[in-house]
Order: structure tokens, then sequence, then C-alpha cells
């Protein structure tokens, strides 16, 4: 997915528990994961039933889902594991609302790539500061469709590819990367006779 450790938020209403997952499950296979799920508990049902829909075994045996009720566990799920998964930043906050995407985690932890959950605010800013979307390296959206099948996600910002950010998008439901090829623009030649 990333070639070296960076930061990726993404600010999803529907369909980012199901993309996060598909994530922790990819990332699995070459690396050590840590997911702070601080909005649905790690041994909850609901938790359960996504890691077994979304994870392959690897990843079942793998990855590190302690709860987390401080920073310091934030802390020590970090240190433990490559790529850490938070949700939320929101939740984040109400343990320690000084708390900054830069200072807390990118200067603090090199290295280390995290993926942080973002709740969008009613008026579509990212809860959290503009200041988290500016620091981010990759900013990703998911646009929601009224069929859950068409919902998809979508880098509002992406520092490390080299493609237009309206020509990718990942479907949810299919767990697939599209790639929509620019139209080439025809040019119609006439051949002219001349008398």
């Amino acid at each position: 997915f990333l070639a070296h450790p960076s930061h990726i938020n993404c600010l999803m209403s529907v369909g980012k528990t199901s993309f996060v997952f598909q994530l922790i499950n990819e990332f699995a296979k070459h690396y050590k994961v840590g997911h702070a799920s601080i909005e649905e508990h790690p041994e909850s049902a609901l938790y359960e039933n996504k890691a077994e829909r979304f994870w392959n075994e690897n990843a079942k045996a793998t990855v590190d889902s302690p709860e987390i009720n401080s920073m310091e566990d934030i802390h020590n799920l970090i240190m433990r594991n490559d790529v850490i998964v938070i949700d939320s930043f929101s939740k984040l906050l109400s343990m320690n609302n000084k708390i900054t995407l830069d200072e807390t985690f990118r200067k603090k932890y090199d290295g280390k790539l995290f993926i942080i959950i973002y709740q969008l605010t009613s008026d579509g800013k990212m809860r959290g500061g503009s200041s988290s979307q500016f620091d981010g390296d990759i900013i990703l959206f998911v646009e929601k469709f009224p069929d859950f099948k068409d919902n998809y996600v979508f880098a509002d910002k992406n520092r490390y590819q080299n493609r237009s950010l309206d020509e990718l998008h990942y479907n949810i439901a299919t767990a697939k990367l599209m790639i929509d090829e620019p139209e080439e623009n025809l040019v119609l030649t006439e051949e002219v006779e001349r008398i």
C-alpha cells in the first residue's frame, strides 16, 4: 500500500469500519499491526464479527487489539507495532484534549505508520481541527450512495502517488481499487481536397 512510513487520515461516515478492517488485513500480511478500537470494544460481538468477516487467519492471529483506556495504552500499542490504526481521533481527544497529529504522533514516533479515523462536523470540516488535515500525508474520504455497493473511498490528498486524485477510488463492497482512465481528447481531422 505504502512503501514507507506515513500518516493516513480517514474522514468517513459510511463504510469506514469495513474499509479499515480491510486495510488492517492487508497490512497484517507484512507488518505488525496494532488496532486501537476505541469506538468499539475489541472483545465485543460487533468487533469480533467484523474481524471474522474481513480478516484472514494471519490477521486474526497477529493483529494486536487491546482494550484502550489511556494515552499510555496508546503509547504501548505504538511501541509494539509498525502500523497503528486508531478509531477515532475524537475519542483520543476525550482522553487528552491537547493531542495533535503532528506533535503527539508524527514527530514522537518516527518510522511508524498511523491510520487515524476522524469524523466530520455537520459543516463538513474535520473534527480535531484543520491542522490534522494539513499535517496528514494522505487524506481519504468515503463517497456515500443510496446503495452501499456503490460507496467508495477516494483521496482528497496523497503525497505519494503520481496519478490525478480523481482517477483512483476504492470500492468498499468489492474491496477493489478502481482506476478511471481519463478520456482521450479525440482530434478530428478532415482531409480537404484541393481543387
